[in-house]
């Protein structure tokens, strides 16, 4: 194999990882599908035993992202690593020169099994080769990139981004990069866009919710929240449903076809800029009040709540369990009753969980990437 092209070798590599195995779902985004739901069709372990764990250059503070057998994230030092789903590195890549890094806010996006797309603090959106790490394309979205992009899909793939400073929405052809349209600034936009039914939704400091149109960019609608309702994490689309945290705290559910606010539960006055778990029978979010909570997604009822100490990340949700983290801690949860089936101190601080091949991965400010699977 040694005489072999690298771009051969590696797809030699994710062949035999597929042989062998039933193809795992993806997780695409930092919070899985492009609805930013958080749901997942794997089963979650618990206990759980770690499966392998990859040592990176620097701090890894967003979650990594996975599909198709490979695994990205980056590090605080701006380098972009993709492994296989055993933890095998297949290429490390860094985006700056000798005079200055690229580094990254916001976690990347696998936008087709081809493109991995990443928005840097110097406002600029890169699609890369994801086989390779070799650059297909940049576009200058105008200021630094702070939510995660998203991507839509149709007869014309595009990636979704966010400019930080005036929140204007831009729609970037995958093939090229090219620029297809930008929505009208709105002002300070800190999240991350969520796409669903030729919509994009995303919240803004200016304490609303924005509806806009996926073909040409059009502003559809914008949901006050509260006066002091900013909203700073990603949103949750999960039908005709908007689920949004804020900083005054507590759960938004908002119609999109009315539109209006469905519900509101305000059970904490932390704040709550991770983004919300949502399927037909949960709703999940985590406030920096140290809680995870459970709502009722039709009524915004309280089910159930579980005091993590430290600040909740993003949560999952799966068939039968929930899994989040807090602090430096790891925890799966019985998703009925919230009642604790396992944890593990990992780190200092760790990412939100991602999920790839039946395993959670967590990325740490020690600079590991560390997979929990089944114990053998």
């Amino acid at each position: 194999m040694k005489n072999l092209p690298r771009h051969a070798i590696i797809l030699l590599v994710l062949a035999a990882l597929h042989a062998g195995a039933d193809p795992a779902p993806d997780w695409p985004t930092y919070h899985g599908g492009h609805d930013l739901c958080g749901t997942t069709a794997a089963s979650l372990p618990a206990p759980a035993a770690i499966a392998w764990q990859f040592r990176a250059d620097g701090a890894i503070e967003q979650p990594p992202v996975a599909g198709d057998g490979r695994v990205f994230f980056t590090t605080a030092k701006g380098t972009v690593y993709a492994l296989t789903t055993n933890g095998a590195a297949l290429w490390t890549r860094a985006l700056g020169d000798t005079n200055a890094a690229v580094t990254f806010s916001a976690p990347p996006l696998l936008a087709t099994p081809s493109i991995l797309v990443l928005g840097a603090n110097d406002g600029r959106l890169f699609g890369l080769e994801a086989l390779t790490g070799d650059t297909r394309w940049t576009y200058a979205a105008g200021s630094r990139i702070l939510g995660a992009p998203n991507a839509l899909a149709g007869d014309e793939p595009s990636a979704i981004v966010l400019s930080q400073v005036d929140g204007v929405a831009h729609r970037v052809r995958l093939r090229d990069g090219a620029a297809v349209w930008k929505s009208a600034p709105i002002g300070r936009t800190d999240g991350s866009p969520a796409v669903n039914h030729g919509r994009i939704v995303y919240g803004s400091c200016n304490s609303s919710l924005h509806v806009i149109a996926a073909d040409d960019g059009r502003i559809l609608a914008e949901i006050p929240l509260c006066d002091d309702c900013q909203v700073a994490g990603g949103v949750a689309l999960h039908g005709d449903r908007a689920f949004s945290g804020s900083r005054s705290g507590g759960l938004f559910a908002v119609d999109l076809q009315t539109p209006a606010i469905a519900w509101t539960n305000a059970v904490t006055t932390g704040e709550v800029f991770s983004t919300p778990a949502v399927d037909d029978g949960l709703a999940l979010f985590g406030s920096n009040d140290g809680t995870l909570f459970a709502l009722d997604p039709s009524t915004g009822a309280t089910v159930w709540t579980f005091a993590a100490g430290q600040a909740v990340s993003s949560p999952l949700l799966a068939a039968e369990r929930v899994a989040f983290s807090a602090g430096g801690n790891l925890y799966v949860l019985a998703r009925a009753t919230g009642d604790l089936l396992w944890s593990q101190a990992v780190s200092d601080r760790i990412t939100a969980p991602a999920v790839a091949a039946g395993l959670l991965l967590v990325g740490a400010d020690e600079g590991t990437l560390t997979a929990f699977g089944a114990p053998p």
